[in-house]
């Protein structure tokens, strides 16, 4: 419970430093308000004025400069991949899991391959059992990378939601505009919608509690209401999209996430790193089921914002009766020098 208070009252104190900010940095969501990008333009090259205190939480994260367009200019990214090419990296896929699985030495193969891909397909690989004849939701795609995992795995269908909505070819895999999603979990959660657009037909995916077995955010809610993919500026635009995941997943289902972490810091408009202000907001109300390369010490660690740590968090939403697990109290576990107070 100390460890609660302490951030809590660190949060307060950075408030009343700053006269001018009326943000309550002692709330998990301080602006889910909606800035949609101007249509047909690039997305802002930097942070409103009048949207600095709410991305920073009264000027406690520091803001770095790091503009990317992934919108071509406002045109629109669109990306496709026919059946002959769907295949190919489905095939590339099952030869990824099958190599793993071959594998007999101490560190696990999936490891050794660079970036993120490695450490989400050990994880998937790891808990593959979730895989098998689960419908399967992907937060944000460019590539067939995860669906293809997931059906290598032995998903039924995967549903992928993306701004930027892409072509795939393959009878089991589903691609929707992310608006749809979030319009209808909105609507459900009582919060502001994404967009007036492509606000109707989501709803289906959140009928019963959650529609999903499983999702996979990888390298995609760290970006969420920054506008670099044409998405509307939202100050908790990825602690929303959580939300927006927590409902579409069943009691029960599970959650692959991978997010920058670090000290908290916002880099505008490319993405955010989480710390043991953020980390917390942004899994709480899930329970801890596994990390994947998670090191303690790197919550702390000081290093170039370009050069991002993404461990892998495997987190389920609770069934009935369930208490998911106290992030805060987490957090302070992991800091360095001290221990837990039950």
């Amino acid at each position: 419970m100390r460890g609660r208070l302490a951030v809590l009252a660190a949060c307060v104190a950075v408030a009343r430093a700053s006269a001018a900010c009326s943000i309550d940095v002692g709330a998990r969501i301080v602006d889910d308000s909606r800035r949609p990008v101007e249509k047909g333009a690039p997305p802002p090259r930097s942070m409103p004025a009048d949207l600095v205190d709410a991305f920073t939480r009264c000027g406690s994260v520091p803001v770095h400069d790091f503009y990317v367009d992934d919108t071509l200019g406002g045109k629109g990214l669109f990306v496709e991949f026919g059946k002959e090419s769907f295949d190919k990296q489905l095939k590339s896929a099952q030869a990824l899991i099958a190599k793993a699985d071959a594998q007999k030495g101490r560190k696990p193969f999936l490891l050794s391959i660079p970036g993120a891909l490695g450490r989400a397909a050990e994880a998937m690989r790891r808990h593959r059992g979730v895989f098998a004849g689960a419908r399967v939701a992907v937060f944000g795609s460019q590539q067939p990378t995860y669906e293809t995992l997931a059906l290598a795995l032995g998903a039924e269908s995967v549903t992928v939601f993306e701004y930027q909505v892409p072509k795939f070819q393959h009878p089991r895999v589903v691609t929707a505009d992310a608006r749809a999603l979030g319009a209808a979990a909105a609507a459900q959660g009582g919060w502001p919608a994404p967009t007036a657009e492509f606000a109707p037909g989501g709803e289906r995916w959140l009928r019963d509690g959650g529609q999903f077995d499983v999702a996979l955010s990888v390298s995609s809610f760290d970006h969420d209401g920054l506008g670099r993919y044409g998405d509307p500026l939202c100050p908790d635009g990825d602690l929303r999209a959580m939300d927006t995941a927590m409902l579409a997943v069943r009691p029960g289902g599970l959650l692959f996430v991978s997010v920058p972490v670090g000290p908290d810091a916002v880099a505008f408009n490319l993405m955010r790193r989480y710390g043991r202000q953020r980390l917390p907001l942004l899994l709480e109300g899930w329970t801890d089921v596994d990390r994947v390369t998670w090191e303690d010490d790197r919550l702390d660690a000081e290093v170039d914002i370009r050069r991002t740590y993404e461990p892998v968090f495997v987190l389920r939403k609770p069934a009935a009766g369930e208490q998911p697990t106290d992030w805060l109290r987490e957090m302070r576990r992991a800091a360095p020098g001290t221990q837990d107070e039950l």
